[in-house]
């Protein structure tokens, strides 16, 4: 079985957007999971239960998370304000429990996003030797935060399977994906842009379909 860690540049690039309509199209048919193991901000519209309400797989595909806290800010900081902190025994226990089937891990924010003071997500990914899809921007400034995150990844020796960009395709866009291919050696995986509209749960799977990962590369993912 397999996991594979859903991150992105930073704070609302469109990782839930890319882990929605992944599992819309290939989560029935590969048997994945979704897990978001920590979340802050409201538990109302909050991503696993925006995840959860917009994909139709069974609900025992949704792994809740281990950790919630109210205040929208790294799990470190927003844990603190409430005089908790990230549970990573559970969160090692949940990702073991699961460890026999195909799982998709969404991440909060970027990769050095601090879990707790001591421990960032991509130390926890490293940990377990999980594979990672970078999200990112199509449009400008693209370029230079992709490939930070790109260079944090090799210097933890951390495998990414590509970067996929949402977001308007354009010339520039083009461009972008290009030299980011060139300059760091991973493989550009896509683009999808956001649909301008609310998405159902029919919709979504229709959506899926009909534009994200037409030559259906990613499915090997798993």
């Amino acid at each position: 079985m397999a996991a594979i860690f859903v991150s992105g540049i930073g704070t609302g690039v469109g990782k839930t957007f890319f882990s929605s309509l992944y599992l819309a199209k290939y989560g029935k048919k590969n048997k994945i999971h979704y897990w978001k193991p920590v979340e802050t901000g409201p538990t109302i519209d909050s991503d696993f239960e925006l995840v959860k309400n917009s994909v139709p797989l069974p609900s025992n595909y949704f792994i809740p998370p281990v950790s919630r806290f109210a205040f929208p800010a790294s799990p470190h900081y927003s844990a603190k304000l409430e005089n908790s902190e990230v549970d990573l025994k559970t969160l090692e226990k949940k990702f073991e429990k699961y460890s026999e089937e195909n799982i998709l891990i969404e991440g909060a924010g970027g990769l050095l996003v601090p879990l707790t003071e001591n421990l960032l997500y991509l130390d926890f990914v490293k940990k377990y030797n999980i594979s990672i899809v970078l999200v990112t921007y199509s449009g400008l400034g693209t370029i230079n935060h992709t490939l930070l995150s790109i260079e944090a990844m090799k210097a933890r020796k951390v495998h990414c399977y590509g970067f996929y960009m949402i977001g308007a395709w354009n010339n520039l866009s083009i461009n972008n994906s290009e030299t980011i291919e060139k300059l760091s050696e991973i493989p550009f995986l896509g683009n999808i842009d956001f649909p301008g509209y609310r998405l159902t749960k029919n919709s979504l799977v229709a959506y899926s379909i009909d534009n994200f990962d037409p030559e259906g590369k990613l499915e090997i993912l798993f």
